[in-house]
């Protein structure tokens, strides 16, 4: 039915509607009533009643998508609302005020979808106010971006892409704006929404909030608050991703000590993986709100607050679910029961603390049980294991096209180079880690990576490009021509690789096998492993190279936005900004009278220290420390 049909559907019903009163009236006068007259409490009360029923009808319309009844019902609940109002007391009416909001809610809803609907009445009778074409980006659209895409672009830069603050969002992302005012239709916001490519992790985007957000982009999208520079989360009185809700509110997370019989990452881990996967793991939606894709969110629970309590196991819901003592028994969706053994080994496992035994507590739950793996893996067995799950990699991103391979017991390439050319780049990889071993003073016997590194190499800018796209989810800044990633097991390099342009190829793989080493060991961010990556290259090839005088050309103009030392930290900025951040620092630190400290630094990163514990040893507290830095003043 298009707009047109409904509306004339809708003055039908108000011409009914006009029809009913007056026969009702005529009525009244027939039968003595007089139309205005109090009606007994009981009558009152039944009038509320059915009022109620369509109401409720008119939101289950609404939601099942039949919008023209909903609106019809919406119709015949206001009329009997205005009849009805006269003739209640105030104890009734404070009865129907819960109704009437629930009125106002479909009312609204239908109002975005386009329909026309009468004014509502308010409780005192009088005719309320329209919201129609008044969303406000603070109440309507603020709350749910910031619950549902925080993880990815408010607490992180996913795609090159924040929404920390509504300035930031109306920027855009790398790959250009994603919001045109007065342009729904042509905002690429709306359009991953509507494909369901977005939100990744959070739930799928409500109708009733996508349809808000295009009303609100077609009105304008305009900022209802004073300062667009303040953050979302600030705005939409919404606490950080890591934050932990009741039981656990203020708990940290327990790290082991060694005494314990049970291993979160060796144990536990692959049991929720095997058993929750599709319903609290790998999903849009999580069930229940309960997301247990990494620890933090394992730890602040769902709906029905925390799933673990340290202080009584047994009593833990996650041990009463598995064991069908609360509710529906879990696991669900037909799988079989936990045999008990198992459940016994959770629970010990919650007794014994709940500990904690990955990197960090954000690491995808995947990550954290390669971690227990690797732990007791020699280096054969990783490398043999990386290299399946690369050329699996290979298959899922480019599955028409078999890799050309070349290897030796370090390095894995796989491209799409030609025999020859795969062979020149492992040549060229052979050569460059010899240049970065000897700056980084490894041993020459000492690998880049534990259990070795892959490369995968493209012959076109074009399909690097599309590698990072389809393996990453992210566009890469236009100006690498390579770049490397470190999970507990898919550590790889990823390279545009020109055969024509050996220098080019023999510097970027120093600055590459520099950063992947560096950053693979414990807790090193990423920005520091660029950094290291960029200052080697400096140092080998000196600063007359057209690239490192563009990163030193570019450092004031990148330096000068960085407000807050988090930005850095905390993965706040783009990818290419954060990298010449940390070329900057790691420059500073490993020249002069800092190379001694520097030096130190290494050693304990290289011995096993975590990276915020080796880093405030040495230079103080990170965050202390870049904001002296950067000349940013004390923090009050």
């Amino acid at each position: 039915m298009n707009r047109l049909d409904r509306r004339r559907s809708i003055n039908l019903g108000r011409s009914r509607l006009l029809l009913f009163s007056v026969l009702g009236f005529t009525l009244s006068l027939l039968t003595g009533t007089v139309f205005g007259q109090a009606k007994s409490p009981l009558e009152q009360r039944k009038e509320i009643d059915r009022l109620k029923v369509v109401a409720t009808d008119a939101f289950k319309k609404y939601k099942a998508g039949d919008h023209d009844d909903a609106a019809k019902l919406i119709e015949t609940a206001i009329g009997d609302v205005e009849q009805l109002l006269p003739q209640l007391d105030a104890k009734a009416k404070k009865v129907l005020e819960p109704i009437l909001k629930g009125i106002e809610k479909t009312h609204q809803l239908l109002s975005i979808q386009g329909l026309e609907l009468p004014p509502l009445p308010s409780i005192d009778g009088k005719k309320a106010e329209s919201n129609v074409g008044k969303v406000s980006f603070l109440k309507d659209i603020a709350p749910w971006m910031v619950q549902q895409c925080g993880q990815c672009h408010i607490d992180a830069k996913r795609g090159r892409f924040s929404m920390e603050n509504f300035a930031e969002l109306m920027k855009g992302s790398g790959s250009g704006v994603v919001l045109f005012p007065k342009d729904a239709k042509g905002s690429r916001i709306v359009e991953v929404i509507e494909t369901g490519d977005m939100p990744r992790g959070g739930g799928k985007v409500s109708p009733e909030n996508l349809a808000k957000l295009k009303l609100w982009i077609e009105e304008g999208a305009s900022f209802d608050g004073k300062d667009a520079s303040e953050k979302l989360r600030t705005l939409a009185g919404v606490p950080a991703s890591g934050a932990v809700p009741s039981a656990n509110a203020n708990r940290e997370v327990a790290r082991p000590t060694g005494k314990e019989t049970v291993s979160f990452s060796r144990d536990v881990a692959p049991i929720l993986l095997e058993q929750c996967t599709g319903c609290h793991i790998n999903v849009r939606r999580f069930e229940g709100g309960l997301n247990m894709s990494n620890f933090t969110q394992l730890l602040k629970g769902g709906d029905s607050g925390a799933i673990i309590d340290p202080k009584d196991p047994e009593s833990s819901l996650i041990i009463k679910k598995l064991r069908g003592q609360s509710g529906q028994r879990m696991p669900a969706g037909g799988r079989p029961a936990l045999s008990e053994e198992r459940i016994k080994l959770i629970a010990t496992w919650i007794s014994e603390k709940g500990t904690y035994d990955g990197d960090s507590p954000e690491s995808k739950i995947e990550n954290v049980i390669d971690i227990g793996w690797v732990r007791t893996a020699s280096d054969s067995e990783l490398r043999d294991r990386r290299r399946e799950r690369s050329r699996k990699q290979w298959n899922l991103v480019v599955p028409k096209i078999k890799p050309d391979e070349a290897s030796d017991d370090e390095f894995l390439v796989l491209g799409d180079l030609g025999s020859e050319g795969s062979s020149q780049l492992l040549k060229a990889v052979q050569d460059a880690a010899k240049v970065v071993k000897k700056q980084l003073k490894l041993g020459p016997n000492e690998p880049i990576v534990k259990g070795g590194l892959t490369l995968f190499a493209f012959g076109k800018r074009y399909d690097y490009g599309e590698f990072g796209k389809m393996a990453e989810n992210r566009t890469l800044p236009p100006e690498w021509a390579g770049h490397w990633k470190k999970e507990t097991i898919d550590t790889y390099v990823v390279i545009h690789f020109d055969p024509k342009v050996a220098t080019r190829n023999h510097s970027l793989l120093i600055q590459l096998l520099s950063s992947v080493h560096v950053g693979a060991l414990p807790g090193v961010p990423q920005w520091f492993g660029d950094g290291v990556g960029r200052s080697v290259i400096a140092t080998v090839i000196g600063n007359d190279d057209p690239r490192i005088k563009e990163w030193i050309t570019l450092l004031p103009t990148v330096s000068a936005k960085i407000k807050d030392p988090k930005d850095l930290i905390e993965s706040k900025l783009g990818e290419e900004e954060a990298a010449l951040t940390g070329f900057a620092l790691v420059r500073s630190i490993s020249t002069g009278n800092a190379r001694k400290q520097y030096d130190q630094l290494l050693r304990q990163l290289h011995n096993g220290i975590s990276f915020d514990e080796a880093f405030s040893g040495v230079f103080g507290p990170p965050e202390l420390f870049v904001r002296k830095w950067l000349g940013l003043p004390a923090k009050r």
